[in-house]
């Protein structure tokens, strides 16, 4: 999620808010895989996208074949000084 959110930052994830508002940066999981995305609604259809665009330039779907679970919304990004 460069440049937005850098390697070994914390986050600060609202549990509470897991309805999804397009755009917003989510936790969520992927069978046993966990995943910080910018996440959107598209029908039916969930979609993700990283901010770094140079690595992972399209959107991608959610591959509704493993379980999917939002854990909650980044709230917050803390700074290393």
């Amino acid at each position: 999620m460069r440049p937005t959110i850098e390697d070994g930052e914390p986050l600060l994830v609202d549990v509470t808010d897991t309805d999804i508002i397009d755009g917003r940066i989510y936790v969520f999981t992927i069978g046993d895989q966990v995943l910080v995305k910018r996440l959107r609604r598209l029908g039916r259809r969930l979609l993700m996208r990283a901010d770094n665009r140079d690595l992972y330039p399209d959107e991608e779907e959610v591959p509704m074949i493993e379980p999917v679970r939002i854990i909650g919304r980044v709230r917050w990004v803390g700074r290393s000084l």
